[in-house]
C-alpha cells in the first residue's frame, strides 16, 4: 500500500470511529431503549444495505442473523459477490 492509500485508510478508519462514538453517545442519551418504539416505522425512508463478499466470511451467518432481527421497517439487502468461484 502506498503512502496516500495508507493515509486514506487511516482517515476513513478515524471517521468510522468518530461516527461510532457519536452514535454511542446518542444511544446513551436516549436511554436503554427497553420501552422504546422501533427505530423507524413504515413511513421512514427505504435504505439499502450492501454486502460485498469475497471468499469465505467467518461473520456472514451472524451478519444475516442480525439483519433479519433488526427493527428498521424498510430496508433492502444487496449482495455483491466478487467471484462465483470464491470458497
Amino acid at each position: 500500500m502506498d503512502g496516500i492509500g495508507f493515509l486514506t485508510a487511516v482517515f476513513f478508519l478515524g471517521l468510522a470511529v468518530h461516527a461510532w462514538w457519536q452514535l454511542r453517545g446518542a444511544c446513551r442519551t436516549l436511554g436503554d431503549g427497553k420501552d422504546a418504539e422501533p427505530a423507524c416505522d413504515s413511513d421512514g425512508p427505504e435504505v439499502g444495505v450492501v454486502l460485498c463478499l469475497k471468499g469465505a466470511d467467518p461473520f456472514l451467518e451472524k451478519t444475516f442473523r442480525q439483519l433479519a432481527t433488526q427493527d428498521y421497517a424498510r430496508y433492502r439487502v444487496l449482495i455483491v459477490v466478487d467471484s462465483e468461484e470464491d470458497e
